[in-house]
């Protein structure tokens, strides 16, 4: 039974005096207003995950243990990749001791889990890391290495292996190979 872990974090804003520019702008050119939106898009997400980790590192340090523990500043900005949003720059708050890790984005974090396993199962659908690579230049606006891609795999080799490894209860006229 999957859990519902739904929230709502982010407030979405429409300037009425802003509409008929908007406007304006899709019929001047369609595919660079949808550009510009996106990008505003990415920038709330962005505000939104920041603000997020402000509040999580508040209540780290409020927590029992931390008395002698307070902010330090953030971590340098990094992209960070988001199913469904693309690429967004992140500032993770730290603290002087080095206990906080988010676990809205841990540290060493730098791409969300599911576009991870979206990874592997293209790759394991017979997409070469190559044709990857050219998808998520295209659909997340970021080019994943080759390792990234191979690594994915990791996330769902255990799912692979149980259902290589499931009992056969019925026979089959064919086989086919694939070489994945």
């Amino acid at each position: 039974m999957q859990k519902d872990i739904s929230m709502s974090v982010i407030k979405l804003e429409i300037r009425l005096g802003e509409i008929p520019k908007a406007l304006a702008a899709f019929r001047e050119s369609r595919k660079k207003a949808l550009e510009g939106l996106t990008n505003e898009l990415r920038t709330a997400v962005s505000n939104t995950v920041e603000e997020l980790l402000a509040a999580e590192i508040d209540l780290f340090l409020g927590e029992p243990g931390q008395e002698d523990n307070k902010r330090n500043g953030y971590y340098p900005s990094r992209d960070y990749f988001l199913k469904g949003v693309g690429g967004i720059r992140v500032r993770s708050p730290r603290d002087r001791k080095g206990r906080f890790d988010s676990a809205i984005i841990p540290r060493s974090e730098r791409m969300d889990p599911r576009l991870r396993a979206d990874m592997a199962v293209l790759h394991l659908a017979g997409l070469s890391t190559r044709i990857i690579q050219i998808i998520s230049r295209r659909l997340l606006g970021v080019e994943v290495s080759k390792d990234t891609i191979s690594s994915s795999l990791n996330l769902v080799h255990a799912e692979a292996l149980a259902w290589l490894e499931r009992p056969i209860d019925r026979p089959f006229w064919a086989l086919y190979v694939d070489g994945v």
